[in-house]
């Protein structure tokens, strides 16, 4: 259980897990299976890039029906504070512990650039919606019949010239309930360990995000597009000097993990488009560890 290992002070591992463009879940379950021996819970998105999939309570369901545990994610971008709560209460009936709140891509940047966001709260303020569902009293006040046992996450970007405004914005995310924290893909350690030193005691545990590298151009993509993502220069020369850089970025990922694993008590895999590689991702993780 992902709440009991942090608590212990274990080491965990999450996998981001995207629900498929329609009802064929097959092969995102069977590929959750086939890791679930070093995955301790997989993070389901919700409509991630403001792109269509199916529900990540529905996915999350079938997670646990498999005896896997999920992390539900939640934005602000499609529903109103009154749909986000019924979510909420209903991901937990199902027996939906772990969420991630969050605010959520603009749909402008997505498949369905028409659709109008909603944005009716905040990330801060759908945290402080979640616990008071877990104090036993929904949004407006009024008690609930059943009180549900949520454990909320939210997410930070430590990125140097974002970190004061993220670290401010993270004391208020933990103020309004958030017991774990996931970050930003995360290519250089320093840059972890400088946000833990200025953002201090913070009280709740901080898994560090990775996104697996499969090219020069993918890192070079998301240095000019994604926000506080910085691939290091000398990644990118190994990727575009490699003859297979799929493996390359694999590797590089690995010994990444290997040091960012001093730091904090987890680590949080985001696979984009490396979904298939993960099974040997972690195994060669898994390998270095017991040459360790």
């Amino acid at each position: 259980m992902l709440q009991q290992k942090l608590a212990q002070g274990r080491q965990v591992l999450t996998v981001e897990l995207p629900p498929p463009r329609g009802i064929a879940f097959q092969e995102v379950l069977e590929l959750a299976l086939a890791i679930k021996e070093k995955v301790t819970a997989y993070n389901i998105t919700d409509n991630q890039r403001a792109v269509m999939r199916m529900s990540p309570v529905a996915m999350a369901a079938l997670l646990l029906q498999a005896g896997l545990e999920p992390i539900c994610q939640f934005t602000c971008r499609d529903r109103n504070r009154l749909a986000l709560q019924s979510e909420i209460l209903g991901a937990a009936a199902l027996g939906v512990r772990n969420f991630l709140l969050l605010t959520g891509d603009h749909t402008l940047v997505g498949d369905c650039p028409g659709a109008k966001p909603v944005f009716d709260l905040d990330s801060v303020q759908l945290l402080a919606a979640a616990d008071n569902l877990r104090r036993g009293f929904a949004l407006n006040g009024e008690p609930l019949q059943g009180v549900p046992d949520l454990f909320l996450g939210a997410v930070v970007n430590p990125a140097p010239e974002l970190r004061e405004m993220q670290i401010w914005k993270l004391q208020k995310k933990i103020r309004a309930g958030a017991a774990f924290v996931q970050t930003q893909a995360i290519y250089d350690p320093g840059i972890l360990a400088d946000f833990l030193q200025e953002a201090g005691e913070l009280g709740v545990p901080i898994l560090a995000g990775v996104i697996p590298l499969r090219s020069a151009r993918m890192a070079h993509f998301m240095n000019a597009n994604i926000p506080g993502i910085q691939v290091p220069p000398a990644m990118i020369r190994a990727l575009e000097k490699a003859t297979d850089p799929l493996a390359e970025g694999l590797a590089i990922t690995v010994e990444l993990i290997r040091e960012l694993r001093t730091l904090v008590p987890g680590i949080h895999i985001m696979p984009v488009n490396t979904l298939r590689a993960l099974p040997t991702l972690l195994a060669r993780l898994e390998g270095e560890e017991h040459e360790g």
